[in-house]
């Protein structure tokens, strides 16, 4: 899912305090993003910013859920880069997880914990949208989440979508181009939520999503792994077809020269 990752390292990027207060429930001053790479790990964490809480210096960690990954497996990742980040920039480190696949039953802002041992734990909070209804998104969350109202537990319809549509479109605090890139991962979303993509393309105009980077760099994207997957797909097909018509000539040749 990488161009989910793409679209929220976009949102998070650009509105880190926003995105970082609505996880921790509480603002935040956000001083600078730091590095997400952590040494002997084989992947990179998704985000980190360093902080200012209640004036004191934290790390904000930040990753974002995939389903092909279990809770468990989540949580121990969490803690390795806690320890690292810990390790490396000395100061409290808070772990955030953006759930893209939670459930509508549970909290919005709920604290997970694993525990390693006895006297040894890891928290982090997770933040679950499907918990939320997309009229609370749009009315009492921050603005620079209203890309992912179809991510509540409600949003992903035409009316909700349509909203959001609009609600992005009169920001005025936002110039043009940052509007049309709220919009491309509105529709990106909507339409990974299973909005039909005619639709999608009817209700977000065309003329705004032509002055998104973030829109052009995802069809890129899209693109690119359209190609590996039809590369992969024709050379897998080419091995099948050619295994089979390699044996259907070598048995026809074989009855010929056993008949004679």
């Amino acid at each position: 899912m990488g161009s989910f990752d793409t679209s929220m390292k976009y949102l998070v990027g650009r509105h880190s305090a926003e995105y970082i207060g609505f996880g921790l429930g509480r603002p935040v001053k956000v001083i600078k993003p730091v590095s997400t790479s952590l040494k002997a790990r084989d992947r990179d964490t998704d985000d980190v910013f360093r902080v200012l809480v209640d004036d004191l210096p934290h790390i904000a960690h930040l990753e974002y859920h995939r389903r092909h990954q279990s809770l468990e497996e989540l949580a121990i990742d969490v803690a390795e880069s806690q320890v690292r980040i810990f390790r490396r920039e000395h100061v409290p480190v808070l772990s955030q997880v953006w759930d893209l696949y939670g459930a509508k039953k549970g909290r919005v802002l709920e604290d997970q914990v694993l525990d390693l041992g006895p006297g040894c734990k890891s928290t982090y909070r997770r933040v679950n949208l499907r918990a939320m209804g997309w009229r609370k998104l749009l009315s009492e969350g921050p603005p620079a989440l209203w890309p992912l109202l179809p991510l509540t537990g409600d949003g992903a319809d035409a009316g909700p979508v349509k909203e959001a549509s609009q609600a992005i479109l009169s920001r005025r605090d936002l110039p043009a181009p940052v509007r049309a890139d709220h919009l491309a991962v509105l529709q990106f979303i909507a339409e990974a939520e299973g909005l039909p993509r005619k639709f999608l393309i009817e209700l977000i105009p065309r003329s705004k999503m032509r002055e998104s980077q973030i829109y052009l760099d995802l069809i890129k994207e899209g693109k690119a792994e359209g190609r590996v997957l039809g590369m992969t797909e024709g050379m897998t097909e080419g091995r099948v077809l050619g295994m089979t018509e390699g044996m259907t000539e070598g048995r026809v040749q074989g009855m010929t020269e056993g008949r004679d």
